[in-house]
């Protein structure tokens, strides 16, 4: 748990500074690594939010590092806050740390603590987001930094590999081509992957986190009507390929329909 702590305090830093000059009774912490796509699935919650008088309200309950869905514990990514609520408490006490919890020894994420053994159950709520109003793979600027800072190292990859399509997004049109030729053309367990000199090793990449975050990445297409275009299953393929996926499990994963369509038209393109 020591490493995701450390992520953990640089988070909470960035939250508290930002809660300090929050002018407004309500906030909204947002991840880096998440993409809200509904604006109108937003709105609703923050009414419920309100409605509910509520003091923080999660897209679900905290359910790993010890902690479980009864301990009802709501997520702080996406997460509803009341401003006057977390100002109650200093920010030391939303950093990550190790407790006991009705008898289990629990790691407490970002105010966790404080949800946990300073709020009244009621006051704590989760208000779900569908699976096509928001894509969050989670851990991806962690992953990276831990590759920046050990580069090569057999290290968690499942999200880093997302950070070509965000930078796609963000207006570099070749992030998503450069990434490709990077996979095709070195080896997987010392990758360039962003073409800035930082090795990824791609060593314990399974399928199914390959199908995750293709799913992602094409519910993000989906949703804000671009149409298919070939790249993005060439890097999906590039992918596949870097953790050797037999060739009848490419494109195997929990697809839905619509994406499977975008899927199949960027195929033949």
């Amino acid at each position: 748990w020591g490493m995701v702590g450390l992520d953990i305090i640089v988070h909470v830093i960035t939250h508290s500074a930002s809660i300090e000059f929050a002018r407004t009774k309500t906030v909204l912490i947002q991840d880096y690594d998440a993409l809200l796509l509904s604006k109108e699935a937003l709105e609703k919650r923050y009414h419920a939010f309100i409605e509910s008088g509520a003091k923080i309200q999660g897209v679900k309950w905290f359910s790993w590092l010890g902690l479980r869905e009864e301990d009802h514990l709501a997520t702080t990514w996406e997460a509803f806050v009341d401003v006057n609520w977390i100002r109650n408490y200093p920010p030391v006490m939303g950093y990550h740390r190790v407790g006991k919890l009705n008898g289990r020894r629990v790691g407490y994420d970002m105010y966790d603590d404080i949800q946990a053994n300073h709020t009244p159950e009621h006051q704590r709520t989760i208000m779900p987001m569908r699976e096509e109003d928001l894509a969050h793979v989670s851990e991806m600027i962690v992953q990276y930094m831990k590759f920046k800072k050990m580069p090569g190292k057999v290290l968690p990859c499942f999200s880093v590999i997302f950070i070509p399509f965000f930078h796609f997004l963000s207006g570099q049109k070749n992030a998503i081509t450069n990434a490709t030729y990077a996979l095709q053309h070195q080896s997987p367990k010392r990758v360039d992957l962003l073409s800035d000199g930082v090795l990824i090793n791609l060593s314990l990449l399974k399928i199914e986190e390959v199908d995750w975050v293709m799913k992602n990445i094409i519910q993000v297409l989906v949703k804000k009507d671009i149409k298919p275009f070939k790249d993005v299953i060439d890097y999906g393929i590039a992918l596949y390929n870097a953790c050797k996926t037999p060739p009848n499990q490419i494109w195997l994963g929990d697809f839905t329909r619509v994406q499977r369509e975008w899927i199949e038209a960027a195929k033949v393109l």
